[in-house]
């Protein structure tokens, strides 16, 4: 036990500032952005005052960017960004969870509204898909361990994922969780466990000790960024659909069959919109990432000193 304790060293303290203005601004403007969608989702792209709050959000957006810039201790080193693989692993991790939270958004939806099933039920037929992530996160380490490339392991799950997402877009009123839920369901999961840990390592490699803080921060903040604005614009599809599809409803459908039919169709029109940002990380995974630079990622990631 001693031993294990003298193998553990503190940090170096140094002295800090925060960095107020980077904050609020930040905060304001990611949170304009997510209220302008959500109101757009309920009234429409007519909606002048959902617009000028995404344009008031795109502005702070860059006002925080041009604080970060000068500020003598930035809450977000824009120099973080200055790494390719770096960059593009964030790009890919904000991206990702966009897509993901979207799908089980609209998922518990259709289970519950359309299916019939009950909550427990529901969060019981997400079990695969919790399953199929786990898996292949052992399998992508183990594989990383043993030398693959992680760019290799984030494509191959970035290319995966999209085929699920567009499985999900013929889902329907009529169609059952055998025929269109459990199978798109467990492409996704395969391609998120592949590609999760080399995307997280490759964000976490070759990082300066000052930085590690900061790095590790912006990975989960790229994550709750994403899942925001990505269920947001995603919300803002489907409200889009809803009103549309209503307008189509089969005759002599009951209330009950019109609700269902509705309901559906939208949610497979905003899978539509999740098959952009699926496809989205695999364009990140193959033109952002570099195989140059990628053997400190895989030493960390294995275990091994970089």
């Amino acid at each position: 036990m001693q031993a294990w304790r003298d193998s553990i060293r503190n940090s170096e303290r140094t002295a800090g500032r925060f960095d107020l203005g980077g904050a609020l601004a930040s905060t304001a403007g990611v949170t304009a952005l997510v209220y302008g969608f959500i109101r757009i989702s309920e009234e429409g792209w007519s909606d002048g005052s959902g617009l000028g709050v995404i344009a008031l959000g795109v502005v702070l957006v860059a006002v925080f960017v041009a604080i970060e810039q000068k500020a003598r201790q930035p809450i977000t080193p824009l120099r973080l960004f200055a790494n390719r693989n770096r960059a593009g692993s964030y790009l890919i991790m904000l991206l990702l969870v966009a897509s993901m939270l979207g799908m089980w958004f609209f998922l518990t939806q259709f289970l519950q509204e359309v299916l019939g099933f009950s909550p427990i039920r529901a969060g019981f037929a997400f079990l695969p898909l919790t399953a199929a992530i786990l898996g292949f996160t052992q399998a992508s380490t183990k594989l990383i361990a043993r030398c693959t490339p992680p760019k290799a392991l984030i494509a191959t799950g970035a290319a995966i994922m999209p085929v699920g997402m567009a499985w999900f877009t013929r889902i329907s009123d009529d169609s059952t969780y055998l025929s269109g839920v459990l199978g798109p369901m467990l492409l996704l999961g395969i391609g998120l466990g592949l590609l999760f840990v080399p995307a997280t390592a490759t964000a976490m490699s070759a990082v300066a000790p000052e930085d590690n803080g900061a790095a590790s921060g912006l990975v989960n903040v790229m994550q709750q960024i994403g899942g925001s604005l990505g269920l947001a614009i995603l919300v803002t599809v489907f409200g889009t659909a809803t009103r549309n599809s209503a307008e189509h409803v089969p005759a002599g459908s009951t209330t009950e069959e019109a609700k269902k039919f509705v309901l559906s169709d939208a949610i497979s029109t905003a899978f539509t919109a999740d098959v952009v940002f699926s496809a989205a990380v695999l364009l990140a995974a193959l033109f952002a990432i570099s195989n140059k630079k990628q053997q400190a990622v895989h030493d960390e990631a294995a275990g091994a000193p970089a």
